[in-house]
């Protein structure tokens, strides 16, 4: 028994000692730990002001910590950095911070209050680096960590946060002051990709100092896709029309705002964003704002009102695969009409009927389409989608439905603005 033992920790012993040199010698086993290290080294993308910015972990003492080259950080932070020869110390500062530091001492000095530091400043290959956090947060700056569908640390500078400390105060002076580059609106305040300008609706003073700096009033692009941010796409009116803001609804179309453009999120312009604004102010949705339910309808009519006559309608036949087969300039002006008849439940059905110019093009795609449906779309919103059971003649067409009195009349208004009377 004892022999058997021995033979097997001998064997144990020489199968410890050979694994190392087994795996040194498999190239497969070698590259995979390779990617495995190179995969956990890998740092987490890091932005400030929505730019990408280096940044390195570095061990000091067999403590571990997000280090950024301080040129780097003086660079992206706006920081002033001056060097003291005399002090064998260097200064990070800004209009209203401060921050004093030596190499390789983790007490410093930030508006004139000792801290002390998890890590020293350390020298690297020449490079000296500081604590990421510490920088940030020492100059007035916001360091989020985001861990979800992405990861990243999206880094405010201070000035960053102070306008948007203004624009949430709605002090439009305060604004004026601090909005230097109107692209700095454009800068996500955090993952979530709420932007800026979105809180530059509340007040006319707030928008007017918006557009004085020069921001397009109909601006709804985004430069941070590669950064897994959400991209909303709305325009200042967009945003002004959600929340209720009529008066700077105004402002914006006087300044050549267009409610033909869509949102990204929903693909709403600016007069469905009213009609929704309308039907949950009727409801109730909006008592955080205030509990006037029907001043609040009567605003969002009143927007209405002033967004209607602005709107470019189209009307879109499609077939079954998208592709448009006729459109609202194909339909005759003059011959839209609603009509009523008794409905199978008791009730009153209510339809719409029209007449396209050219007769025989129309028979012909009804004839194609026997079996299959035919969509047809106000702009990019879907309005019916009904089954074709025999070819129409004389061109005559009509859309039938669950449509109360008021939907169909809205429906019948929609084609008009699309066709003319």
């Amino acid at each position: 028994m004892r022999k058997w033992t021995l033979l097997l920790l001998v064997f144990t012993l020489i199968a410890i000692a050979l694994a190392p040199i087994a795996s040194a010698a498999d190239p497969a086993i070698a590259q995979k730990a390779s990617q495995q290290t190179s995969q956990q080294a890998k740092p987490i993308p890091l932005y400030v002001n929505g730019q990408p910015v280096g940044y390195k972990k570095i061990s000091v003492k067999g403590v571990s910590e997000n280090m950024i080259a301080v040129r780097t950080a003086a660079a992206a932070l706006k920081l002033k950095l001056t060097w003291s020869s005399m002090a064998k110390e260097w200064t990070l500062s800004n209009a209203s911070h401060a921050i004093q530091f030596k190499a390789n001492t983790t007490t410093d000095e930030v508006d004139h209050q000792k801290k002390t530091l998890r890590v020293a400043p350390t020298m690297e290959k020449g490079t000296l680096y500081i604590p990421l956090r510490f920088i940030v947060e020492s100059s007035g700056g916001s360091l989020q960590y985001y861990k979800g569908h992405i990861e990243l640390f999206w880094v405010l500078t201070y000035d960053q946060n102070q306008l948007i400390h203004a624009l949430v105060k709605d002090d439009a002076g305060q604004l004026k002051a601090l909005l230097k580059d109107w692209k700095d609106l454009t800068i996500p305040v955090g993952v979530d990709g709420i932007m800026p300008y979105g809180f530059a609706i509340d007040t006319v003073a707030e928008a007017k100092a918006v557009l004085e700096a020069g921001f397009p009033v109909n601006y709804q692009d985004f430069d941070y896709a590669g950064s897994g941010i959400p991209h909303f796409g709305y325009t200042l009116l967009h945003n002004a029309v959600s929340n209720g803001k009529l008066e700077v609804v105004q402002l914006l179309l006087d300044n050549g705002a267009d409610p033909n453009l869509t949102t990204r999120l929903t693909n709403s312009n600016a007069l469905e964003l009213a009609i929704d604004g309308k039907n949950n102010a009727s409801e109730g949705f909006y008592d955080y704002m205030t509990p006037d339910h029907e001043g609040l309808v009567k605003t969002f009519e009143a927007m209405i009102a002033l967004i209607e006559p602005l709107m470019k309608v189209k009307i879109y036949f499609k077939d079954e695969d998208g592709h448009v087969l006729l459109t609202s300039d194909d339909i005759v002006p003059g011959s839209i009409e609603v009509m009523e008849q008794p409905g199978f439940n008791g009730g009153t059905q209510y339809s719409l009927y029209f007449t396209f110019k050219d007769a025989a093009k129309w028979e012909q795609i009804t004839t194609d389409l026997i079996g299959k449906t035919l969509s047809i779309y106000i702009n990019h919103l879907l309005l019916a989608q009904p089954r074709v059971y025999y070819a129409m003649t004389e061109g005559n067409a009509g859309v039938s439905g669950a449509f109360s009195e008021e939907e169909i009349r809205e429906v019948a208004h929609q084609f008009e603005l699309a066709v003319g009377k």
